[in-house]
Formats: structure tokens, C-alpha cells, sequence
């Protein structure tokens, strides 16, 4: 670091009257601020790697040295800009003289593409969503839209997401309702996620058993259904097998038969899915979603996953046919083309809610809410 420092200086990229932010060396030499300058800050270096090599300050000194390295810390010839955020006065008075202590609560609410539960970067915001604020200090309640920052009196407060009038829309993260405690001037960040159902293109029984859909099954296709433990009324292994001796099962499935049914389900999934309906889609399915781990409210799975799952259970179609009835159910509805993630925040509307001023009067000291 002490090297790098001189070729900078040697060069004419730095200089040596420069002042430079450096703490621990400022501490060394028992200087008035964090500031140095960098002749000063190599001086230093020289004399304490000459002296002794084993001196405990020439880690603190290439600390320094290397923040300098990596142009941070050069104090400017002129003043760099800045803002401020709204007034958030903390600490302050009232035209009563009364203390003012102030947190803030950012609300905002992205649409969760790979059902995580978490905003992760590339996901959209959804503007407009209203949201209600409860105080636990003062019982009053607020309605906002997202996204919106908040000023509030230090203290509790619940907020919960207005529903939606469309039935589609499914959280995937944070409860509907979450208490957050403001108490230091930091903003506390509130983000709820969420998911929209709808079509893909999924087709059922009718169509891959009947033409034009039964025209497009390939030997392929009734290759890779073979692979996925399916088996027949009996329960033995139904491989191997013709376009016309699939039709002929399929038609005889019936969900008195657990094992049967779910083969035949996931048979006619699989259909789907070789034909142009993404395996990774994510699917509603909140019976079976904590068979993969999903925490609520969270209720989608990727339908890959539910395939390998049925065939899981296919291996010995006599076992937990509970479960096997369960699986099948949600296959039967992706096939009718239903419980779909979007791909993209569908609509939402709300209905009418009167907005008010959580505090019951104007924000303390200055303070704005939208």
C-alpha cells in the first residue's frame, strides 16, 4: 500500500498537501480531526516500516493507505452536493415546547416472479396497492397506498394490506397484518410480496385423448410418460405403451383409484408441460405446499416440483394415497388450465376507504404524510 501511494505521488495523480480522510493515522499523530495529509500519511508509513516491522500501528497505517489506494477519502476544493429527506425532526420542540421524537415506515409491495417470498432485484413494484396503519399509542387508524414513507410519533404500529375486490391475488411473504415498533430515527422498511393467478396454456384429457391434441403425442412423448412410474388399475407398471392404449387407460382412470388417477393426472401434466407449458411455473397449491417446504402464506410450488413429487409417490402406489389424492387434485386443476402465476401484477382494485391522520392531528413538529 505504501508503494502504491508513492507511484500516485511520483506521478502526479495525488498529492502529497492533499488532505485525505484517515482516522487512524489522524489518531497516531494526535491530529484535531479524521483528516491528514497524504504526506504526512506516507511520511508515517515510512518511518514506522523503517523502525520495526512488527509494530502494531502498521496495520491501522495500511488501512488508511489503502482506502487512499482506492481514491476514497480526498477532501474536495469545493462543496459536493446534498439533500435532505422530508422533516423528520427528532429531538426538537413543538410550539409547546413538547419533545418531538419521530420515526419512519417506507410501505411498499413488489410482485414476487420466483415466489420466494422476497423482493430480489429485476422484481416490479406495484404502485397504488392501499394499506391501513394502526396506532397502538393512540387506537387511530389511516389508510395509505403504496409506496409511501411515513413520519410517526416513536412507538407500535400494525400494518395490514387492504384486499384486493378481484380473488386472485395470493401473499407470498410478509402476513397480511405486521407490527412494526419505531424507535430510532432509521426508516423501517415494510414490503409485502405477492403473486396474481391465472391461465397458462394447459390443456386436459379431452384434448390430448381426442384429435386434433392426441395427432401431436409423439413416441417420445409416450417415452418420457413412461419414465414417471405411472402405473394401471392393478397397480402394476403401465410402460411401454401406444397412443391408443394410453387413450384407452386414460378414459378408465377414476378418482376411486388413488394411484391411477394421479398417473393419469400427472401423465396429461406432462403432456402440457412437453408442449409449450413452462415446468417452472409456480402454481397455487395450498394443500399440499408444506410438502416442499413452503411456509405460509406462501402457497406456491413449482410445478416441476409436483411432478417429481407424484412420481415419488408412484414408486409405491400403494403408500400414502392420501397424499397421492392431494397431488392429484392440484395436477387436475393446472390441466384445466387454472392457478397459474402470472407473469407479470394483473389488476386491482379497491374498494373506497376514508383516508385520515393517524395522529389525530397535524404530524408533530413539521413532519408531512401523504
Amino acid at each position: 500500500n505504501l508503494a502504491l501511494a508513492k507511484l500516485n505521488l511520483l506521478h502526479g495523480f495525488t498529492s502529497a498537501s492533499t488532505l485525505v480522510k484517515a482516522p487512524r493515522v489522524a489518531t497516531i499523530l494526535g491530529a484535531p480531526s479524521n483528516y491528514v495529509t497524504l504526506g504526512d500519511l506516507v511520511a508515517l508509513a515510512v518511518a514506522r516500516l523503517t523502525a520495526s516491522t512488527s509494530d502494531p500501528d502498521l496495520s491501522n497505517i495500511a488501512t488508511d493507505l489503502h482506502n487512499v489506494n482506492t481514491n476514497e477519502g480526498f477532501v474536495q476544493a469545493s462543496p459536493c452536493p446534498f439533500a435532505f429527506q422530508p422533516a423528520n425532526t427528532v429531538g426538537a420542540t413543538d410550539l409547546n415546547g413538547q419533545c418531538c421524537q419521530q420515526g419512519c415506515l417506507k410501505v411498499a409491495k413488489t410482485y414476487d416472479l420466483n415466489a420466494n417470498g422476497q423482493t430480489d432485484v429485476g422484481e416490479p413494484d406495484i404502485n397504488g396497492w392501499k394499506f391501513k396503519v394502526t396506532s397502538f399509542q393512540t387506537g387511530n387508524t389511516a389508510y395509505y397506498q403504496t409506496p409511501s414513507t411515513l413520519y410517526l410519533p416513536f412507538g407500535t404500529y400494525e400494518v395490514c394490506d387492504v384486499l384486493p375486490q378481484q380473488y386472485n391475488w395470493w401473499l407470498t411473504g410478509r402476513p397480511l397484518c405486521q407490527n412494526y415498533t419505531l424507535s430510532t430515527t432509521e426508516c423501517v422498511v415494510s414490503t409485502a410480496t405477492c403473486l396474481c393467478t391465472g391461465a397458462s396454456t394447459a390443456q386436459a384429457g379431452g384434448y390430448w385423448t381426442k384429435q386434433p391434441g392426441l395427432a401431436t403425442i409423439t413416441p417420445a412423448d409416450l417415452a418420457a410418460l413412461s419414465t414417471y412410474n405411472l402405473v394401471k388399475a392393478d397397480g402394476s407398471p403401465f410402460t411401454g405403451f401406444t397412443a391408443a392404449q394410453f387413450v384407452t387407460w386414460h378414459n378408465a382412470a377414476s378418482s376411486t383409484n388413488p394411484p391411477y388417477w394421479l398417473s393419469d393426472v400427472l401423465a396429461l401434466s406432462l403432456l402440457n408441460t412437453r408442449h409449450g407449458v413452462d415446468p417452472a411455473s409456480f402454481i397455487k397449491a395450498p394443500t399440499i405446499s408444506a410438502l416442499f417446504g413452503v411456509a405460509a402464506p406462501n402457497v406456491f410450488v413449482q410445478l416441476s416440483a409436483i411432478q417429481d413429487k407424484a412420481k415419488q409417490l408412484l414408486a409405491t402406489p400403494a403408500a400414502d394415497q392420501a397424499t397421492q389424492l392431494l397431488i392429484a387434485q392440484v395436477l387436475k386443476d393446472t390441466n384445466a388450465n387454472q392457478n397459474f402465476a402470472q407473469d407479470g401484477p394483473c389488476v386491482a382494485t379497491f374498494p373506497t376507504v376514508v383516508s385520515g391522520n393517524l395522529n389525530g392531528l397535524q404530524p408533530p413538529c413539521g413532519g408531512s404524510n401523504p
